[in-house]
């Protein structure tokens, strides 16, 4: 299934408003159907070990609200697009249109959305 990531994807995510996308072992916390994510899968992040490393860096606010979602109706179809490009192009490392989370198609997200229970681990690692 093809994904982008955050606007600066190469690095996990240190601090608030970084646009990375965490690395690490999370669950799926929430899910919620929304107009402007269509599904939204809500990610546990940040884990204790984002936490530690936030405080030994001295970083106060390492972030929140990641998730795995998809996008508004209006602009599905250049998501869809998007995606399906950046991923056969190798540019999904380059740049991604989320704040550090994690895009899908909207089909897909919505395929997601069924299968996956609130609980669901997720692991989140760069394939550099």
């Amino acid at each position: 299934m093809p994904v982008t990531f955050g606007a600066r994807p190469v690095g996990p995510e240190e601090r608030e408003g970084d646009e990375r996308t965490p690395e690490g072992t999370y669950r799926v916390s929430f899910k919620l159907k929304s107009d402007h994510f269509d599904r939204f899968l809500g990610v546990s992040y940040p884990n204790d070990e984002d936490l530690r490393r936030a405080k030994a860096n001295g970083i106060s606010k390492p972030g929140g609200g990641i998730g795995i979602h998809g996008t508004t109706g209006s602009r599905a179809a250049l998501a869809r697009a998007w995606i399906r490009f950046a991923s056969v192009a190798g540019v999904a490392s380059v740049w991604g249109p989320t704040d550090g989370c994690i895009a899908l198609t909207n089909e897909d997200v919505e395929a997601l959305y069924e299968i996956v229970p609130v609980g669901t681990r997720v692991v989140i690692a760069a394939t550099r």
